[in-house]
């Protein structure tokens, strides 16, 4: 009775105490867990959601373990030096509720230091111009410096060569120096576009959003064109021209791969009525789908 009641996971103990000889009685004392009711961060101008997010090991609805405090903090101050605000002291307050069960969990920052960026600097290969690759960041030198911001122009970037063609460009920060004295930091972002990969499909018209996540990893050549093969033939089946065929080749020049699917549509079909013989391990239906005919 006891296993079954821990398992429960709604109390940190369990204690029974035994009375009468003939007649027994047990009585239970259960001492139940705290549940975390609120988590509140005070003293910083973040929005609270954001540093909320960072926590893993206490959030609101769980239950609150004295043990799990400590690496609550460290996950805070980590998303807190995230938003700019670097070395924090860190006060937790819990506020305990036994009769109801429940615990509020407050964190008072007390204490950090900010940087606010030297110097930013774009190395490697562009590809393009440096000026466009500036025109999609936020972080600018001389406004403070926030490594979740530089995260999400890192993504920016990263979106703007995909849209260009280059598809596997890699970009980093290559050196983050931090100056105490001028409460500062210089950054080096490095780009290596790698070859633009273009896409091409003659013979029908085929989304490039069909075939574009193929081609943004390194991947084996001769799998990436039989699976784009693949996905063509379906697209072009469902428009109804059930025997088309898909040839694939692949073309290099010194900085770009085309990837070039031919596609050779053939007639094009209306099926009334598709009936099969036979089935044992299969449902019809599920054939249909499979075939991309779902519907007749």
């Amino acid at each position: 009775i006891v296993k079954q009641v821990y398992q429960t996971g709604l109390f940190s103990d369990v204690r029974v105490t035994r009375s009468g000889e003939e007649k027994v009685e047990l009585t239970f004392d259960l001492i139940r867990n705290l549940v975390v009711r609120r988590i509140r961060i005070r003293g910083v101008r973040v929005r609270a959601s954001r540093l909320r997010d960072s926590l893993e090991s206490l959030r609101a609805g769980n239950i609150f373990s004295e043990e799990r405090l400590p690496k609550a903090v460290d996950e805070l101050r980590e998303g807190l030096r995230r938003e700019g605000y670097f070395a924090p002291t860190l006060v937790p307050e819990v506020r305990r509720d036994p009769a109801a069960a429940r615990a509020d969990v407050d964190f008072r920052v007390t204490g950090w230091r900010r940087y606010r960026i030297g110097s930013l600097e774009v190395q490697g290969p562009f590809g393009v111009s440096l000026g466009n690759l500036f025109r999609q960041m936020k972080s600018r030198r001389g406004e403070v410096y926030v490594p979740a911001l530089l995260e999400r122009d890192i993504q920016a970037l990263s979106a703007y060569y995909t849209s260009l063609g280059y598809r596997r460009a890699d970009i980093e920060i290559a050196s983050e120096r931090f100056n105490d004295a001028r409460a500062t930091v210089d950054l080096v972002l490095e780009v290596q576009p790698h070859e633009k990969i273009t896409i091409v499909v003659n013979g029908a018209r085929v989304p490039p959003s069909l075939l574009a996540p193929i081609w943004e990893e390194r991947i084996f050549e001769e799998w990436g064109l039989a699976e784009g093969e693949v996905r063509v033939l379906g697209y072009v089946r469902k428009k109804g021209y059930v025997y088309a065929i898909v040839k694939s080749r692949i073309e290099r020049t010194e900085n770009e791969l085309r990837v070039i699917y031919d596609v050779t549509p053939g007639k094009k079909y209306a099926i009334q009525k598709i009936t099969f013989e036979g089935l044992k391990s299969f449902s019809a239906q599920k054939l249909k789908d499979e075939i991309g005919r779902a519907h007749v």
